[in-house]
């Protein structure tokens, strides 16, 4: 690419060696954080508030606020779209969280669509005791409206795209919240999938990662599996159409990187209700997994 530094182009290998074998290969790729050779570029990067103070300062990634960080991302993805890839997942990174998307540019876009200002004292109420704090009705406009760009940004993604691979599809990745708590979702991370779905993606893929859920919600895993089987339900109701709903199981621990026991993943891949008729994605996929006895599939 002539927009961002390469260590080694093995796509171009890769994709070839794939179709051989009639597999078909989605580039998983950032947005918000493919600021690539672009570190140093304070005026591109993404601005947060301190929710209680107000304070600015500096986030991780691109301002999608700012026009020529979305031009620089719209050319770094036509340059992938000379690759004779299938599709494009979106990484997880098109989300911002409570206090991030701030700035010149995104406070200057805001009060020309609403003529409202995005001033943290109008969105957020410190909850005594230096706890946290409660969201105002500003907030939650506030929050569907990045919603609304990171989908734009999104789109205009997909056009220069399809530019030159008009048969790419695109799967776009969504927390877990998105689905069992949506409000929370929209405040936290400014993502909806009502709001993906509307957008139009070909595979909206939900990351139902149960020993991240257990740690993060506290939760047992039989109380986690009732939940993702909720989501499945869930998600297929909103998309409708089951094949586009993409549920993501780990088979790896996310600290350690060791294997999950294989009878914990074969377990819930046997046991949960819902998945006959959604896709379904392993993360990762591994070899040494025994999905495949006397030639049929677990």
């Amino acid at each position: 690419t002539t927009h961002a530094p390469v260590i080694e182009d093995i796509l171009s290998r890769l994709v070839h060696l794939a179709h051989r074998n009639d597999l078909k290969v989605f580039a998983w790729m950032t947005t918000r954080y493919a600021d690539y050779g672009l570190e140093e570029r304070e005026d591109l990067a993404c601005g947060a508030r301190d929710v209680r103070t107000g304070g600015l300062y500096r986030c991780k990634g691109l301002d999608l606020f700012n026009e020529e960080a979305v031009r620089h991302l719209e050319a770094l993805y036509s340059d992938l779209a000379g690759y004779d890839i299938d599709g494009i997942l979106f990484q997880d990174d098109l989300v911002l969280k409570h206090g991030e998307g701030f700035g010149p540019h995104a406070e200057a876009l805001f009060e020309e669509a609403t003529g409202l200002e995005a001033r943290p004292e109008r969105l957020y109420i410190a909850t005594p005791g230096g706890g946290g704090v409660t969201y105002t009705e500003l907030f939650w406009r506030w929050a569907s409206w990045k919603n609304k760009r990171l989908l734009d940004v999104a789109g205009r993604l997909k056009r220069v795209v399809r530019a030159k691979n008009p048969q790419a599809e695109f799967a776009i990745n969504l927390m877990y919240e998105s689905v069992t708590n949506p409000p929370y979702a929209l405040a936290w991370l400014s993502q909806s999938l009502p709001g993906a779905v509307e957008a139009g993606f070909d595979y909206y893929s939900v990351m139902a990662y149960h020993r991240q859920m257990e740690e993060e919600l506290d939760r047992s895993p039989e109380a986690v599996k009732g939940m993702i089987e909720g989501m499945i339900m869930e998600a297929k109701k909103v998309v409708r159409e089951p094949d586009r709903v993409l549920i993501k199981l780990q088979t790896v621990d996310w600290k350690t990187g060791g294997r999950l026991p294989d009878g914990e993943v074969l377990g819930l891949l046997s046991g949960l209700k819902g998945l006959d008729d959604v896709s379904l994605a392993l993360v990762p996929y591994r070899r040494d997994l025994p999905l495949y006895t006397g030639g049929k599939p677990f």
